[in-house]
């Protein structure tokens, strides 16, 4: 991670501003862009805005490539779509007077010898929106896959300071690893998606933007819920497990065991603040119990 001073930071963003549309410091944990001050002659970051609002988004950007800059140390790039335009964003981290941020560079994108026409224009802007969405999307079920789950936690944890509900649970497909050995990967595979679709209805996903489904493990999903109180949640993981005990899957002949166990967490009350925490915390209580706390 490149390190800067107040004057060195001044200074580069002014002249990457004479070449590029936009350039920006992020904070991803609390997606705020940062503006860089002297109050008092001391070193001061202040937040000038949400940083996909610029992208109109609703909230942070499901491939966040400055989260995963600042996770990996890394330089990471990505094409964005905003009013059926497309952009180049580069995110660089860097730390300025021991403050972690990532820079940002945005250029708009033209195409006009790939895409003469706009019919074809349109197909790659929706290449790109998919792309940004299925990179983090589990590949057998469609969940958020862990890498989501490592970008977009700190700033879950971040509306919990601001004293947001935010709840989270696993989900334990108890005879995966069974049926695994003994049916093989195909019948495994249709057990956790058959688990997945019952979260999907159950969680009523499409109704719930707020609410986020991963498979954490293959045989596990996490949920997070930023929707219903601790007790709503609770009742809804009890009902998954309820109807699940119905559920049989026939393959080869074959009813397939379904049983689930689980665990819950609030990260208010509990006052859980980071995701080693709240993992370490949901997998004890999985170990322990077959029902949410």
């Amino acid at each position: 991670m490149d390190n800067y001073t107040f004057e060195e930071i001044k200074n580069e963003i002014a002249i990457l501003k004479k070449s590029f549309f936009q350039v920006r410091l992020v904070d991803p944990n609390a997606c705020q862009i940062m503006e860089p001050a002297k109050v008092n002659g001391k070193f001061t970051l202040i937040p000038s805005g949400v940083c996909y609002d610029t992208w109109f988004h609703p909230d942070q950007c499901i491939n966040c490539t400055s989260s995963r800059a600042l996770r990996t140390d890394q330089i990471h790039s990505k094409c964005e779509t905003c009013n059926d335009k497309l952009f180049y964003i580069t995110a660089r981290p860097v730390r300025i007077e021991n403050h972690p941020l990532v820079l940002e560079i945005v250029q708009p994108m033209s195409y006009p010898d790939i895409c003469p026409g706009n019919s074809e224009e349109n197909t790659l802007l929706s290449q790109f929106r998919s792309l940004n969405r299925k990179i983090l999307l589990d590949s057998e079920t469609s969940a958020y896959n862990r890498e989501y789950l490592a970008e977009h936690l700190p700033n879950i944890f971040s509306e919990v300071q601001e004293h947001r509900t935010v709840n989270a649970a696993l989900i334990h497909l108890k005879s995966y690893d069974n049926i695994q050995e003994t049916y093989g990967s195909v019948a495994a595979s249709g057990v956790i998606c058959r688990l997945y679709k019952i979260l999907q209805t159950t969680l009523s996903l499409t109704d719930c933007p707020d609410t986020i489904l991963a498979r954490y493990e293959n045989d596990t999903f996490f949920v997070l819920d930023k929707s219903h109180t601790y007790t709503q949640l609770c009742s809804c993981i009890r009902l998954i497990q309820k109807q699940s005990a119905t559920q049989h899957i026939l393959y080869q002949s074959q009813l397939l065991p379904f049983e689930l166990e689980s665990s819950t967490v609030s990260l208010n009350t509990e006052q859980i603040c980071d995701s080693k925490q709240l993992f370490s915390l949901l997998l004890e209580r999985l170990s322990s119990s077959d029902s949410p706390q």
